[in-house]
């Protein structure tokens, strides 16, 4: 990301994190408002990413830690021995042992506080038998689901005798129990509605290693064997994945972890600031309105998050097609559709959601999303409709052709005109082949200039559109019940206008976790 536009995402982080530690103090949440001041104060001075190595106790946590790191850090046993997380640096990192999920009430919940403070998450199995248990994979999920990276290590402690001379990766054992571990991880998203395949900067797959194989190879007195077997023990991949997300966008993912932490405690302060009993006889209509308020907050984020994700995707494969010079006007025309069948998906689920939750209030002046049919619970046809605002709105690309020349490597091209005009003496007609050349990479760059401001322009048009779509069905109709609860009394009055406000910040702060999850 450019250092300017980082900057600025920077300053939306913290004013975000500000006016949330004001807003926690003026609602008497002051313990909240301090955890942002913290969170706050680390954003600012930490230098560093964190990665937490998480996952079922005793799957070799500590040893992996000990064999990344090449060297004994980290306490390792048979039993649950990390009670509290440990802090340990490597190459640039923080890398924290933590409790298992398994262990003791009070040692998961410091693994909970260690995530929201982590840019990176390991999550560490073995090939034993708990791959099979259906708390981790909620677990993993639920982690994606709060905008943090993870990474799924099956460390083997248990190899089949005729494996051994294969490196971990190739043996059959682990490559059927990573499929399963597959399987079962898309049967987990798939039920809470959230896709891996479209979440490739967050989900970054699944690493077999033998982290007790690795961690031995500190014993071979002779380099090159133990550098053989880290490779065949899995460590190297694993050390390489993690420096190639981070080094690329850490500073991406350390402002990621803040205003994600924003995110969790307002929503924890919206729960807690809930008085229904304030409102008297009105307290099914504040129900009412929360409910509307919280589906308008989840439309808008998957909607956002996961449309401009597929906008960005499309631009990236014209961008192959057109160098390559193949065409490339049915990635637009199927970006429109893609983006139309989101909007129906995303706004139907949750419209047939918010339908049964206020049917259940049973307050009958309240109207109720009519866009899924109570019979069926299939889409109605208005909703089918949806996405017909966005004919037309798409941004066409320029057609500019791309310059032969310009399939060859940009910097090596660069690098061949340099050294021609440097060294041409009595050279005119490579001179002259240089400057063609030239101006073929002007000629190119001003097209992938103009491909990137269409991109700018669909993104805008898109996000236009969300937003009328949600005012159109959620804000008209939370403002009149906020008015109605607000004549209550004074008190209601000062309580609608508070949660307006944790509703506005949320909104903030979700639009800039879809921003910065696309610079990752």
């Amino acid at each position: 990301m450019k250092q300017k536009l980082l900057n600025d995402h920077q300053q939306t982080v913290t004013c975000l994190m500000s006016q949330g530690q004001n807003l926690l103090r003026e609602m008497g949440q002051y313990d909240r408002a301090a955890q942002i001041a913290d969170a706050l104060k680390e954003a600012q001075s930490r230098q560093k990413p964190t990665i937490m190595f998480y996952g079922l106790y005793n799957a070799g946590k500590s040893t992996l830690i000990n064999a990344i790191c090449q060297k004994k850090i980290a306490e390792v046993g048979p039993v649950p021995t990390t009670a509290a997380s440990q802090a340990v640096d490597w190459d640039g990192y923080t890398l924290l042992d933590t409790p298992g999920i398994n262990a003791k009430d009070e040692h998961t919940q410091i693994a909970e506080q260690e995530i929201d403070s982590s840019d990176l998450i390991l999550f560490v199995l073995d090939n034993m038998d708990g791959f099979e248990r259906k708390i981790v994979y909620q677990v993993i999920v639920d982690i994606l689901l709060r905008q943090k990276a993870v990474a799924v290590v099956i460390n083997q402690k248990d190899i089949k005798d005729d494996e051994t001379e294969l490196p971990t990766s190739e043996q059959p054992s682990l490559q059927k129990i990573a499929a399963r571990v597959m399987e079962n991880l898309h049967r987990q998203a798939q039920s809470v509605g959230y896709e891996l395949v479209d979440n490739g900067k967050l989900f970054l797959g699944i690493f077999m290693v033998n982290a007790q194989m690795a961690l031995d190879a500190l014993n071979e007195p002779i380099a090159e064997d133990r550098d053989m077997i880290y490779q065949d023990a899995g460590i190297y991949s694993l050390s390489h994945t993690i420096n190639e997300t981070l080094r690329a966008s850490s500073r991406v993912r350390m402002l990621m972890t803040p205003v994600t932490n924003l995110k969790k405690t307002l929503e924890e302060a919206r729960i807690a600031y809930q008085q229904d009993e304030l409102f008297g006889s009105k307290s099914e209509y504040a129900k009412a309105r929360e409910i509307l308020a919280e589906a308008r907050q989840r439309t808008q984020e998957r909607l956002m998050s996961e449309g401009l994700l597929k906008i960005e995707g499309c631009f990236d494969r014209v961008r192959c097609l057109a160098e390559s010079g193949k065409p490339y006007k049915q990635e637009m025309e199927q970006l429109q559709q893609d983006l139309v069948e989101l909007i129906q998906h995303v706004a139907g689920q949750e419209t047939k959601n918010t339908s049964a939750a206020l049917k259940a209030l049973n307050i009958p002046e309240i109207e109720q999303p009519a866009a899924v049919s109570s019979s069926t619970g299939e889409v109605d046809a208005d909703l089918s409709e949806l996405g017909n605002w966005l004919e037309g709105s798409i941004a066409w690309i320029p057609s500019l052709p791309i310059p032969p020349q310009c399939k060859l490597p940009i910097m090596l091209i660069s690098f061949i005109i340099a050294q021609i005009l440097k060294d041409g003496k009595n050279k005119d007609g490579n001179k002259d082949q240089a400057r063609r050349d030239a101006e073929r990479m002007a000629a190119y760059y001003k097209w992938l200039n103009e491909l990137r401001n269409s991109e700018e322009k669909v993104k805008a048009t898109y996000t236009d559109s969300v937003q009328t779509y949600l005012a159109d069905h959620y804000d008209a109709q939370i403002a009149e019940l906020g008015q109605k609860l607000a004549q209550v009394s004074d008190a209601c009055e000062a309580h609608i206008r508070i949660a307006d406000q944790i509703n506005k910040l949320l909104l903030s702060a979700g639009n800039e976790i879809a921003e910065l999850a696309l610079a990752l």
